[in-house]
C-alpha cells in the first residue's frame, strides 16, 4: 500500500513479514570444579522458546525506513545435584533489534543512521578490521540474532571501483558493554567509536582490498585491511587483520595471597594484532579453512592463572569470574583452526541443507564442533536440528563447561 509520508510529498510503499521461532534446547552440563553440582553457575539444563521477529519497512524514491523489534518467550529448568533441585523460571523480553534510516542523498552518496548490523570481509569465523562488532560462539546458531548498534554511516562511492565509508558509533543501544567493568564499583562506561574503510573492488565484485583507521574500544587507535581474491575454478582466499595501539583485555597478575587475579593491562603501546586468514572453495558443496591468529588473548599458561582466579575464595572472585566471562577478548587463546562445510540441496527433493562447523584452539586442543539441519517442510515453514559437541576437559577453553547441547525447533514465515 501506498500513501504520502509526511513533508516528503511523495508515495511511500509499506512492507510487512514476520518470522517466528518455537525451539527447545537440552544441554548436557559438565560437573566440574568450576561448577559443581551446577551450583556455580546455575545454567539451565532445558530451554524452550518462543521468538517472534517481525519486520516493518518503509521505502520511497531515495530512502527507505526499516524496523525489526523482537518479542521473546522463555522457560528455563535449572537442575541442581546433591540434593537434587528443579526450579523453572521465565526469561520473557521485548527488544528492538533494527532501526535505521537509509538515504540515498546523491548517486554516489548514502547516509544510514540508526541501530543496524553492519559487516564487511570475506571471514566467516569472526572480522577483526571491525571495531563495533565481535565473535559470539552462538552467532553460529540458527536462533541467534545480532543486535545492531547506534551506527551512523556515510559512503561515498568516488568510482564504480572505489568507496569511502565513514562510520560512527556515538552512543549505546543499551545492551551489555563488550568488556567487563574495569573498575572497583562495576561501571563500564560506554565509548563512542568510529572507522574510516576505503575499498578497492573489481567490477564483478569478487576481488577487493579495504584498509581501515579508526578507535576502538577504550580510545584506542587501531588499523586494519581485508582483502578477497576469488578465482573462476570456485576458489578463494581471504584476509581480514586489525593492529591496534595497546591491550585491551584482563590479563592474570599474582597478587598478596599467592593466587591470581583478572587486571586491566598495564602496557599502553605497541601494536597488538589479531587476523583471521582463510581458503574456500564454492562448488556442489561450500569448504571453508580458516586460521586465527590472537596476539593479545592469553597463552596456555595464562589460560590456567586466569582459571584459577575463579577457584579461589577471595574478595576478588566475584569480579574475577565477570572479567573471565568478557574479558575483551575475540577467544580467550592465542591460535585457533576453524574449519565449515556446507552442502545445500540434499535429499530427493533438494529441500535440505547441513552444515559442519568445527573451532579448534591450537593452546589446548579442545574444539566446538556443530552440526545443523535444515529442511522446508512447507513453503513457509522450515525445520531445524542443531547438535554442538565440546571436545575437552574441564581445564581447557571449550570443555569447561557443557558436554553437548541439542536443539529442535522451526520457523515459520509469515
Amino acid at each position: 500500500m501506498s500513501f504520502l509520508f509526511g513533508s516528503l510529498g511523495r508515495a511511500a510503499d509499506f512492507s510487512f513479514y514476520s518470522d517466528q521461532y518455537l525451539y527447545g534446547t537440552y544441554s548436557d552440563i559438565k560437573d566440574s570444579d568450576l561448577n559443581t553440582d551446577n551450583r556455580g553457575l546455575a545454567l539451565p539444563i532445558h530451554l524452550f522458546a518462543a521468538d517472534i521477529r517481525p519486520e516493518l519497512k518503509l521505502t520511497s524514491e531515495g530512502w527507505d525506513v526499516v524496523a525489526r523489534p523482537r518479542f521473546e518467550f522463555a522457560g528455563e529448568n535449572i537442575q541442581y545435584n546433591n540434593p537434587v533441585k528443579n526450579t523453572w523460571t521465565s526469561n520473557n523480553k521485548i527488544d528492538l533489534t533494527t532501526a535505521y534510516l537509509h538515504w540515498q542523498m546523491l548517486n554516489s552518496v548514502q547516509f544510514n543512521a540508526g541501530l543496524e548490523t553492519y559487516q564487511w570481509g570475506g571471514a566467516e569465523i569472526l572480522n577483526p578490521s571491525n571495531p563495533f562488532f565481535h565473535f559470539e560462539q552462538q552467532s553460529k546458531s540458527f536462533y541467534y540474532v545480532q543486535k545492531g548498534e547506534a551506527l551512523v554511516r556515510l559512503g561515498i562511492d568516488w568510482t564504480s571501483a572505489v568507496t569511502t565509508t565513514l562510520i560512527g558509533e556515538p552512543v549505546s543501544n543499551n545492551e551489555p558493554e563488550w568488556i567487563a567493568p574495569d573498575n572497583a564499583n562495576g561501571e563500564n562506561q560506554f565509548v563512542p567509536k568510529w572507522a574510516l574503510k576505503n575499498e578497492l573492488r573489481n567490477s564483478s565484485g569478487d576481488k577487493y582490498i579495504g584498509v581501515v583507521v579508526g578507535q576502538g574500544e577504550k580510545q584506542k587507535n587501531f588499523f586494519g585491511e581485508y582483502a578477497t581474491l576469488t578465482f573462476s575454478n570456485g576458489i578463494s582466499f581471504y584476509v581480514d587483520a586489525k593492529h591496534q595501539q595497546g591491550r585491551v583485555n584482563f590479563v592474570p597478575e599474582l597478587n598478596g595471597l599467592s593466587n591470581y587475579d583478572l587486571v586491566a593491562p598495564t602496557d599502553s603501546g605497541g601494536l597488538w594484532t589479531t587476523a583471521v586468514g582463510g581458503v574456500r572453495y564454492e562448488g556442489t558443496f561450500d569448504y571453508r579453512l580458516e586460521y586465527l591468529f590472537n596476539e593479545p588473548g592469553w597463552s596456555r599458561e595464562e589460560f590456567q592463572q586466569a582459571r584459577n582466579s575463579l577457584l579461589v575464595l577471595q574478595a576478588t572472585q566475584p569480579q574475577n569470574a565477570l572479567r573471565f566471562v568478557n574479558p575483551g577478548l575475540e577467544l580467550r587463546t592465542q591460535q585457533y583452526l576453524y574449519a565449515s562445510i556446507r552442502m545445500p540441496e540434499l535429499a530427493d527433493k533438494k529441500d535440505m541443507t547441513l552444515f559442519v562447523r568445527d573451532l579448534f584452539s591450537l593452546a589446548d586442543q579442545s574444539q566446538a564442533l556443530q552440526f545443523v539441519a535444515e529442511k522446508n517442510i512447507s513453503d513457509s515453514v522450515v525445520g531445524y536440528f542443531e547438535a554442538d559437541s565440546f571436545i575437552g576437559s574441564e581445564e581447557t577453553e571449550f570443555g569447561m563447561i557443557y558436554n553437548y547441547q541439542i536443539s529442535v525447533g522451526a520457523k515459520w514465515t509469515l
